[in-house]
């Protein structure tokens, strides 16, 4: 078994609605975004997979995110875009377009500048603590 990760830095506004804190008005955002596969096997050419189509497909899905307003996006128009459920629709896009049997999404972690970090996972697959 295999892992492989990929970063990306995004910056985002948001807010949070129905909390009485900071985040209760727009902010802007600074996380630094986490993405794990799990890879079983390696390809012919002896990697766990293509690292710039890796990085192509999760950098589309994040590039999405960076430099808006979160919550005018329609992924997050209904509920409230905290890290916890961009580390989700993260996850559950990145899952979509490269689980395959071979290759599973592991996980997903954002940290924010405040180096508080959020880390979502499919508790079926399993966990660890390892640095970020």
């Amino acid at each position: 078994m295999f892992e492989i990760s990929e970063e990306f830095n995004i910056e985002a506004g948001h807010k949070i609605f129905g909390y009485n804190g900071t985040s209760s008005k727009l902010k802007r955002v600074d996380w630094k975004i986490k993405i794990t596969a799990k890879v079983k096997e390696l390809n012919p050419k002896q990697m766990c997979l293509d690292y710039e189509e890796f990085q192509g497909i999760l950098e589309k899905i994040v590039s999405k995110l960076h430099h808006h307003n979160l919550d005018k996006l329609e992924e997050f128009c209904y509920k409230n875009s905290t890290a916890e459920t961009v580390a989700r629709y993260i996850f559950n896009q990145a899952s979509e377009k490269l689980n395959d049997g071979n290759v599973e999404i592991k996980e997903v972690k954002i940290k924010n500048s405040y180096n508080r970090i959020i880390k979502y996972y499919n508790e079926n697959k399993g966990n660890d603590n390892e640095e970020f």
